[in-house]
């Protein structure tokens, strides 16, 4: 049986693949999830060794394929499902790309293989051949077949156009549909707030699988920007790189990143020590999921909710409604503000404390 280190260590590097396969297979979610937990599984029964990553991936390639097969068989169904099905997915394809996905996804599945090793894992006519356990010169008639087929719906469309469509194809596969739990599910929160608010979700092996704004120009920001599927270091350096979001970095506004996590050290020491956070002079807090709860309630980041809890300490007048309306630079600016306030009463109540007690050592 395999150590858990190796059972991580596979779920990060196939993961991805495992689940395009699945999906081109079985086209629908909890089918998926399903067979995709009983390819690790087998992994984790494996009793054999791999000569090579090379020998390990098409290991799991075939198994993969033959384990979606076993379960169509056992299941004794083959279910279209229509991409509306995927009405909350978050990513969104043009006309071209939806139209090539419910084609690729209606071919016999002889071709989907095809398609999805040449196209995607791009492996060579021989390798599939291994792979699938098929002769080089069957694969060939079948590609033949597959691009015939294709002609006959985008006779129009050249063949460099369809090679990119499919590209499109297997990052919505990885991205979008039948996402499965142990990759999709976060662990732990990022808290991005100038005036745009960004909140990230990230997941066990430190990639980001959610976004959100929590105001126009977070909103605004998320449309051009992708932030999925690439680790939460990259994410903030794509952020900071970003034209867009440049112009919110002027020389007056302040950065600030809040954690939620129970690695929450380990990660503001990553977010600390990458130079492009550090060039923004940006600060870093850690908060909890309680106040993230309460500040989505609020509809706001829980970054700057947190700023107002440490502001409402000091003004009591304050109100989650005043701080919708206030960039963080301007929250940041009022509890410093603040804290020089309290600090002068503090150093003025000594100074007269201690007056007052050498006025009574002279009595």
């Amino acid at each position: 049986m395999k150590s858990t280190e190796d059972v991580n260590r596979v779920m990060e590097t196939y993961a991805d693949m495992v689940q395009r396969i699945c999906f081109v297979h079985l086209k629908n979610k909890h089918d998926t999830e399903d067979v995709f937990q009983n390819v690790y599984m087998k992994y984790l029964l494996y009793e054999g060794s791999f000569e090579s990553s090379e020998h390990e991936k098409a290991w799991f390639v075939r198994v993969t394929i033959n384990a979606c097969t076993d379960w169509m068989r056992y299941l004794s169904r083959r279910k279209w499902v229509s991409l509306e099905a995927f009405g909350e997915e978050s990513v969104v394809l043009d006309e071209q790309s939806k139209e090539i996905l419910e084609v690729v996804l209606k071919l016999p599945e002889k071709y989907r293989n095809v398609i999805y090793l040449f196209y995607y894992e791009e492996y060579s006519a021989v390798e599939i051949a291994k792979i699938l356990g098929k002769k080089e010169n069957t694969l060939q008639y079948l590609e033949e077949q597959r691009r015939r087929q294709e002609r006959k719906h985008y006779y129009r469309k050249s063949y460099r156009v369809l090679r990119y469509a499919l590209a499109a194809i297997c990052v919505f596969l990885l991205a979008g549909a039948g996402s499965y739990s142990v990759y999709s599910k976060p662990v732990s929160y990022i808290s991005i707030d100038v005036n745009p608010s960004i909140e990230l979700g990230i997941n066990r092996f430190d990639k980001v699988v959610s976004a959100k704004g929590y105001n126009q120009d977070g909103q605004d920001i998320l449309q051009h920007v992708p932030l999925k599927n690439i680790s939460y270091i990259q994410a903030i350096d794509r952020l900071l790189q970003d034209a867009y979001y440049s112009r919110f970095l002027t020389g007056d506004s302040k950065l600030v990143l809040t954690v939620i996590s129970d690695q929450s050290d380990v990660m503001l020491q990553k977010i600390n020590g990458n130079d492009s956070f550090q060039d923004y002079g940006a600060v870093t807090y850690s908060s909890d999921t309680a106040c993230m709860t309460e500040a989505h309630q609020h509809e706001m980041s829980f970054g700057k909710y947190r700023a107002y809890l440490e502001l409402s300490q000091y003004d009591a007048n304050i109100t989650v409604e005043d701080c919708h309306g206030m960039t963080i630079s301007e929250i940041q600016d009022r509890i410093e503000t603040c804290r020089g306030h309290n600090k002068e009463n503090t150093q003025k109540k000594h100074s007269e404390s201690h007056k007052k007690h050498h006025l009574e050592e002279g009595y």
